[in-house]
């Protein structure tokens, strides 16, 4: 990362043993350490750059904490005005499921900064829809097998086989002419889910492929991961959307939204300034 800070944490014992070292918290590149103290005494913190370089704009904040922290959630979001409970994975947690907020409102992305009364060291993220929400139901990793789905709708997920090609496979009737929209959302919620669509026809015959999907408002983030397929039907019949992760990974943190519709009327505006003086 020329010209950024790559901060590195380390943990040493009080004999200067390394106990444990990190450089990233899966894909985000601020490292998170996660240590369990097996004996009472001293310990040492140690961080640096990747590159053992130095510079005056090199700024860090480091948090030491024994509160709750959130490695994963599931489902990634609910309908507007529902009751939903999700379920936490993490370290340090005082209860392993939350009552999501979802209060209607014009907030889509929200956050989860608390749980018991104790802040989280990082916030966790959720969506809030406005379009009928199922959840993913197994086994659906073949055309034979696809999960049926009425459009619009909007499936909840997990890809839990890691070290292997799997897909979730999604069926669903469309008419000639008819404007689709696919859209996953994973990376931007704190999946590690690198996500690839791909729409096929009743054959199983693939129409098109998309992976990474520019997005304009996540600053110098260089790797966009979640995939938006836009797609106008050729002909009445059953068509079938594959989702898959493009590095073969998966586990119980790989979750992802899937929104099927026509395009939603939408609109955004993101100003980046050259330069900030006060």
């Amino acid at each position: 990362v020329p010209g950024w800070f790559q901060a590195v944490v380390t943990v040493y014992d009080a004999a200067g043993n390394k106990l444990q070292s990190s450089s990233s918290n899966s894909f985000e590149q601020d490292p998170v350490m996660v240590l369990p103290v097996e004996r009472t005494g001293e310990y040492t913190v140690e961080i640096r750059d990747a590159l053992y370089r130095g510079r005056k704009d090199f700024v860090y904040r480091l948090s030491l904490s024994d509160g709750p922290f959130v490695t994963g959630i599931f489902p990634l979001g609910a309908p507007e005005g529902s009751t939903t409970v999700a379920h936490l994975q993490g370290w340090n947690l005082p209860t392993d499921t939350v009552t999501l907020d979802t209060t209607p409102g014009p907030e889509a992305v929200r956050e989860i900064t608390s749980l018991g009364g104790r802040p989280l060291v990082l916030p966790v993220r959720y969506a809030v829809g406005t379009l009928p929400e199922i959840q993913e139901q197994e086994p659906n990793d073949t055309l034979e097998t696809a999960q049926a789905i009425t459009l619009p709708q909007v499936i909840n997920g997990i890809l839990g086989k890691p070290g292997e090609v799997e897909e979730e496979v999604f069926r669903f009737t469309g008419t000639k002419d008819q404007q689709i929209v696919a859209q996953v959302t994973a990376r931007q919620l704190g999946s590690p889910l690198d996500a690839l669509l791909q729409l096929c026809d009743s054959t199983g015959r693939v129409l098109q492929t998309e992976d990474d999907a520019p997005a304009f408002n996540v600053g110098l983030e260089t790797h966009h991961a979640d995939a938006c397929l836009q797609y106008t039907l050729p002909a009445d019949g059953t068509y079938y959307l594959k989702l898959s992760d493009t590095t073969r990974q998966g586990g119980p943190n790989f979750a992802y939204r899937l929104r099927v519709s026509t395009p939603q009327p939408d609109f955004a505006l993101y100003c980046y300034p050259s330069g900030l003086s006060g």
